[in-house]
């Protein structure tokens, strides 16, 4: 399959939609010859009505104003239904965080 997903990686925070219909997934690190490389995409699996599934990327690495790359993170449905919680994180053997941002659902 062609369409485009998110890339294999390791420490990838994920949470439920809001009408349990699919999930968001966020940061992580890809594997390099390098070491680990983290991300700062978030991607949402949908479920449609007959339980197919189709990925959308909802923010590239580069989004202005997004969360930098991370791994290890949380990701927590606000109680309200209109986002996420991120919080922490860290990029490997360079930093950690324990900041927090809000992702907004529309």
């Amino acid at each position: 399959n062609d369409a485009p997903r998110p890339s294999a990686r390791a420490g990838a925070c994920g949470a439920p939609l809001p009408d349990g219909r699919g999930i968001v997934v966020c940061c992580g690190a890809e594997s390099s010859s390098d070491g680990l490389v983290p991300r700062a995409d978030v991607w949402m699996l949908k479920l449609d009505e007959t339980g197919s599934a189709t990925w959308r990327m909802l923010l590239d690495d580069d989004a202005p104003g997004a969360p930098g790359p991370r791994n290890a993170a949380t990701l927590t449905p606000l109680s309200d239904g209109t986002g996420l919680l991120l919080h922490g994180g860290w990029r490997p053997f360079v930093n950690t965080y324990g900041d927090s941002y809000i992702l907004r659902l529309q």
